[in-house]
């Protein structure tokens, strides 16, 4: 029978940065920390948030090199998703009659039937139309006669003159007579101002469109240059067609191997607020292959626009993961950075911070060091990786700077709970507020500065940062073992409230039936985790008190059931056959509630999944000088040795060479090194009465070996209570259990339970 929260918190589920692996054993996707293994998470890149990052490339592109042709054009009202690259002929074609029919009706006058008539023509032209788009199609071999007959056969029912000549070109261009199919629309271009209006944009689109089929890409390029111009000069373009010439004509560029034009081209389209162009741009972000084409990648070093957007290709390749010293860029990365560094002056340069940002992705920190020095020092990612390194460096105060210089540029929209985690579905592992990845870089900032301040020996603005960044089990840490009570207290009854108890909806059915089954709560808030942190602190010292006030309301009641047996059972002036009642009530309550009422979010008991698996242990291996890991005895033991790699001292001293090479620290080092002050903190307010996995079932045990003391012997409530408790531990630790199986049989010799125990050598079961 689950208690009424049982497993409280276990899908906080609050993380840290992806791809830092903390998890030790099988189960569910834990939660990550900066504290608790040797992950060396301060470390990594910024994440990136290339979308974000390529909208500001876009603003930095155009104020470097100004174009007016290269200006935002706006998107149609209802243009969403209209450009999507990769969008059929059918999807395009239906938009583009839905409007042409709706201009016809209103500028033409056009009646009903005339309509249908139109519309039924322009769907019998559309196949020939969508073979003719293929490059080569005015090859005289491809032609087919029967698809001639019937392209002449269609006819349009009269129109206005532009939309006329503008539906005659296209009969012309799905015919292959590309040179009359530009005629016809250069005559529209060519009417007056007002008469061109509804299809000048149309005409030099499909002039465009022509030239690529015969791949002509100076004169394709040059006809969507004046698609756009005729767009400035006020033709109607309710299809954003000056937007796709954008896209258009950077994929002539490219054809052309103009990659330089085309990347600014695809940065312009971005800019008009088409989503689309972002999964384009970086599709063409790739590294040039070395080994394939030197002269490409020497090429696009010396581009100002291009080799940022190849530089950033670089950031979702970032190499550091558990062991960063293991990874090894691959040879097209070494090349791309050598070229770039070769002829970084070659060009001007844009933005060397980000330059730097890709080389720090790569663990190439000396070159990252030299760009940076080269970078506006006001530029906030500037200040980021400055701390990155002065924190590497052990500069404590400087680093602290940098991330109070750059903090607000990197602020989360939301004080939501934050997840991490790169994963297709995130949500199905937690059970709080998740945000959008758009928060994961600002997140990650946050984390590293928090890192900085305790370092620096700020241990409740450290913790408040990780609160900050979402990042729950670095700020339990601090809030557990580094805190004193009073420190504690005073924050949660400053920066909590007794409202924040309302838990998140389940996203689901599945969701619901788990929660359901497990007895799974999640807050609504991280303010509503630190508060119940502190109520089970609290009652771990036994200031019950305080902790009653701070319990979420669901286990008010037991725990104030307990609370009572508790008191009742330590009173010396009640008779000894009461108090033993109260105690064995309340040593029931204390196994029953262990971790509701007492259980740490870190080590020992890892509340935060339940208890059900054990993970890195920050508070042990920080006060230990090294990463370690608690083995089902109970025993502490090295990381590097439970995962079986590098235990050999000869390994690890290599593998300290190699990272000292990279300039980050031994892997079997902790990081942040632990100060004197964090230290004497940890052995002043950190400690344990039971520093064991499950401590509350070895004082639940206490508490019913007090009540059997005053209790009979011979006497079966007596032995109940001795063989209940010993079987509490029995199975984790034999050795603590066995004095409740001597007193069992010593003290009840005389009834059958205890001759029972006697005769098996150990407790009997039910």
């Amino acid at each position: 029978m689950n208690s009424p929260m049982r497993l409280l918190g276990a899908g906080l589920g609050i993380g840290t940065l992806a791809g830092i692996s903390a998890i030790l054993a099988c189960g569910p996707f834990i939660s990550e920390d900066y504290l608790g293994g040797p992950s060396l998470a301060p470390f990594r890149a910024p994440v990136a948030d290339v979308a974000a990052e390529l909208k500001r490339l876009a603003q930095w592109s155009r104020e470097a090199f100004p174009d007016a042709d290269l200006a935002p054009l706006p998107l149609p009202p209802d243009a969403a998703g209209r450009h999507q690259y990769f969008r059929t002929l059918e999807h395009s074609f239906s938009t583009t009659l839905e409007v042409e029919t709706r201009e016809l009706g209103e500028l033409a006058n056009m009646d009903a039937p005339d309509l249908e008539k139109w519309k039924d023509a322009r769907k019998a032209l559309l196949p020939f139309v969508g073979v003719a788009l293929s490059i080569g199609a005015t090859d005289p071999a491809t032609k087919d006669p029967q698809a001639e007959g019937a392209i002449k056969a269609i006819t349009f029912p009269n129109a206005p003159e532009a939309f006329s000549l503008y539906v005659e070109g296209a009969r012309r261009f799905a015919l292959g007579e590309n040179k009359e199919a530009r005629g016809a629309w250069e005559t529209i271009i060519a009417l007056p101002t007002e008469q061109r209006k509804p299809r000048a944009v149309w005409a030099a689109y499909m002039i465009a469109r022509s030239h690529e089929t015969e791949e002509a890409w100076k004169d394709a390029r040059a006809a969507y240059r004046l698609t756009r111009k005729l767009v400035r000069e006020g033709c109607s373009d309710p299809l954003g067609l000056g937007i796709a010439s954008f896209r258009r004509e950077a994929d002539c560029a490219t054809a052309s191997e103009d990659e330089e034009s085309a990347a600014r081209l695809r940065l312009a389209w971005l800019a008009c607020g088409d989503e689309a162009a972002v999964q384009v741009i970086r599709t063409n972000m790739e590294l040039p292959p070395p080994a394939m084409d030197e002269v490409a990648v020497e090429k696009a070093a010396r581009q100002p626009v291009r080799r940022v957007l190849i530089s950033m290709a670089l950031l979702e390749r970032d190499f550091m993961g558990e062991d960063p010293s293991s990874a090894n860029p691959d040879e097209s990365t070494k090349a791309w950075l050598e070229a770039l560094e070769k002829h970084l002056h070659d060009a001007p340069l844009l933005h060397a911070e980000r330059l730097s940002w890709a080389a720090y992705s790569q663990g190439d920190f000396d070159r990252a060091r030299r760009w940076l020095k080269l970078a506006d020092a006001k530029e906030s990612m500037t200040q980021w990786l400055q701390g990155k390194f002065a924190l590497m460096e052990g500069r404590k105060d400087d680093a602290t700077r940098h991330f109070a210089s750059a903090k607000p540029a990197f602020t989360p929209k939301t004080n939501a709970v934050i997840i991490w985690r790169r994963t297709a579905d995130p949500d199905a592992y937690i059970h709080s507020p998740v945000t959008e990845g758009m928060e994961i870089q600002p997140c990650q900032f946050l984390a590293d500065a928090a890192t900085a301040k305790l370092a620096a020996g700020q241990f409740i603005p450290a913790m408040q940062g990780y609160l900050d960044a979402g990042s729950w089990r670095d700020a339990a840490y601090i809030a557990e073992r580094l805190l004193s009570r009073e420190e504690l207290l005073t924050y949660v009854r400053r920066h909590t409230n007794d409202r924040e108890w309302t838990p998140k909806a389940p996203a689901n059915a599945q969701e619901r039936a788990e929660n359901e089954e497990y007895g799974i709560v999640g807050f609504g808030s991280i303010q509503a985790h630190l508060r119940y942190l502190a109520a089970r602190r609290l009652a771990r010292e036994r200031y019950f008190k305080d902790a009653a006030l701070l319990f979420p309301p669901a286990l008010r009641g037991p725990f104030q059931e307990y609370t009572a047996a508790w008191r009742k059972g330590h009173d010396g002036n009640l008779p000894r056959k009461e108090r033993a009642g109260a105690l064995w009530t309340a040593a029931k309550l204390h196994r029953k509630y262990g971790m509701e009422f007492f259980g740490f979010v870190n080590d020992p008991d890892h509340q935060e999944n339940g208890g059900n698996f054990q993970v890195n242990h920050v508070a042990a291996s920080r006060t230990r000088g090294s990463y370690v890991v608690e083995t089902e005895a109970g025993e502490f033991k090295d990381y590097w040795q439970w995962m079986n790699r590098w235990a050999d001292p000869a390994a690890m001293q290599g593998k300290r060479d190699q990272n000292a090479a990279l300039g980050l620290p031994a892997p079997d080092a902790i990081f942040p090194k632990v100060s004197s002050n964090e230290r004497w903190r940890l052995a002043k307010y950190g400690v344990a009465p039971i520093e064991k996995r499950f401590h509350y079932r070895y004082t639940a045990a206490d508490l019913a070996w007090k009540a059997a003391a005053l209790m009979p012997d011979n006497d079966e409530q007596t032995a109940e209570v001795l063989r209940t408790a010993g079987l509490w531990l029995a199975n984790r630790d034999p050795k603590a259990a066995d004095k409740f199986y001597q007193s069992l049989v010593s003290r009840n010799a005389a009834i059958p339970i205890g001759q029972k125990a006697d005769k098996l050598r150990w407790f009997p079961q039910r």
